[in-house]
């Protein structure tokens, strides 16, 4: 037993709360031995965690007592919040976003903490906190427009290449200078060195391995939208909004014209979201990882001819799920809502387009 306990009461017993809702409750403090108390701390915080460090933020912080404590003494002190705009409380597959309410009373240099949770939900205000923040108006839906060319993707194609034509000779030349270590295979003649001499074998082959292995991952996602515009020409992408609600329907036309006669066997637009959260693992490393939590698919048109030059416009509605979660952007954990177009030719590479969407209460 310590000098003390807390405890938080909420004077909400289901603990659920909507923007501009005041959180009320109270720390109530048992003494158990004489003691200073130099601060009794209480802050409104959020966390995104998928079970290591995660995403936080402080919603508000405030000092209810700093003084002399008693033994036997029980004392209680109010506290207030205003719930915050967000982000709301989320239980995803790889990540999830709690709120609570925090208190610990500080007396040394270690001092324990007591949490209380809460939900955080999207609602309409009370009036009372509509008419202390004025009218306010949502932000705007807006309009998306992208437009795929026939080239390569920039500045990620061109890396690629080089990392191919650095990787492929380095692979070649560390192999050759390797294997005759364990394998005897004559040499007739002298290897280049792309680098210096002081770089050991084993090096350059590992070196080589990687550039290749890089460069054409990165080559093949670029040659494929290429590929495919060289029939398909510049092909323009429209959305209503880039920006939704849960229960809206986003509008997306799809324009082009062809350079040459293609058999188009299907067309679709798929609504994703996708978590992705950072694991951390020995010496500093970390790497990404991903999953679907919804997707939702539209048919944007059937199997088709089109002919060169034909002026085509595809169109489709999509409705975004009325549970669907909110876009969340955080350090570690995010959730992100894309829009991916396909079109799917006859004897040629597939076109692929990628649209950020971002869905708001």
């Amino acid at each position: 037993m310590g000098k003390y306990d807390l405890r938080i009461a909420l004077d909400r017993s289901e603990a659920t709360y909507v923007p501009g809702e005041r959180i009320t409750g109270r720390i109530d403090v048992v003494v158990h031995e004489d003691c200073e108390c130099k601060g009794l701390w209480v802050q409104c915080q959020w966390q995104a965690s998928s079970g290591g460090l995660g995403d936080a933020g402080n919603a508000g912080q405030q000092n209810l007592f700093a003084g002399s404590w008693r033994a036997g003494e029980d004392a209680a002190y109010l506290f207030e919040f205003v719930a915050p705009p967000g982000p709301f409380t989320y239980g995803g597959r790889r990540f999830a976003i709690h709120w609570s309410i925090s208190a610990s009373a500080l007396l040394g240099l270690f001092n324990s903490a007591v949490e209380k949770r809460f939900q955080l939900v999207a609602g309409e205000p009370p009036e009372e906190a509509r008419l202390a923040q004025g009218p306010s108006t949502p932000p705007p839906y807006r309009p998306a427009v992208k437009v795929e060319g026939s080239g390569w993707r920039g500045v990620k194609a061109v890396v690629s290449v080089g990392a191919l034509v650095v990787g492929v000779p380095s692979l070649v030349v560390g192999l050759l200078e390797v294997l005759p270590r364990f394998v005897p295979i004559p040499v007739p003649f002298p290897l280049p060195r792309i680098f210096p001499y002081w770089v050991p074998s084993p090096a350059v082959l590992i070196i080589g391995a990687i550039l290749t292995s890089l460069g054409w991952r990165g080559v093949k996602r670029s040659l494929r939208p290429a590929a495919a515009g060289v029939k398909l020409g510049p092909v323009e992408v429209k959305l209503s909004s880039d920006l939704a609600r849960p229960g809206d329907t986003i509008t997306c036309t799809v324009r082009f014209q062809p350079r040459a006669h293609l058999d188009l066997t299907e067309a679709t637009a798929k609504l994703i979201a996708t978590e992705h959260v950072r694991v951390d693992g020995a010496d500093d490393r970390y790497w990404y990882e991903q999953e679907v939590v919804s997707e939702s698919c539209a048919e944007l048109s059937p199997p088709r001819t089109i002919n060169a030059e034909e002026d085509v416009i595809l169109y489709t509605n999509l409705n975004v799920p009325a549970d669907a979660p909110f876009s969340f952007v955080g350090g570690r954990n995010k959730l992100l809502w894309t829009l991916r177009l396909e079109l799917k030719l006859r004897g040629w590479p597939d076109w692929t387009c990628e649209m950020p969407l971002t869905v708001r209460p």
